[in-house]
């Protein structure tokens, strides 16, 4: 998971935090991860960006817009009702 803010306009990196989130390959070709890793992951590399911008002394809710991808080949399904993920995330290892 990687975390970074840009000043707007000029694209200069102001702030970045990222960890690997392990990958868990039962047989060749697959590749899954735990989608409860992935999300308290993602929500760590926004606390210690955080962290890091007022460090700077720049204020996060400064924030102006935020753009999220993900590995593109990659499901995750989730119970509708519960919001816990049925399996773990399914990926391709290309």
């Amino acid at each position: 998971i990687l975390l970074q803010v840009f000043e707007a306009n000029v694209a200069k990196s102001l702030a970045y935090h990222q960890i690997e989130v392990e990958r868990i390959c039962q047989e060749d070709g697959w590749v899954e991860q735990d989608p409860m890793i992935i999300l308290n992951t993602a929500y760590l590399c926004i606390e210690k960006t955080a962290e890091k911008m007022r460090a700077l002394g720049l204020n996060p809710s400064d924030i102006k817009a935020i753009g999220v991808t993900n590995q593109r080949e990659t499901v995750v399904a989730w119970d509708r009702i519960t919001g816990e993920p049925l399996y773990n995330a399914i990926g391709n290892d290309n």
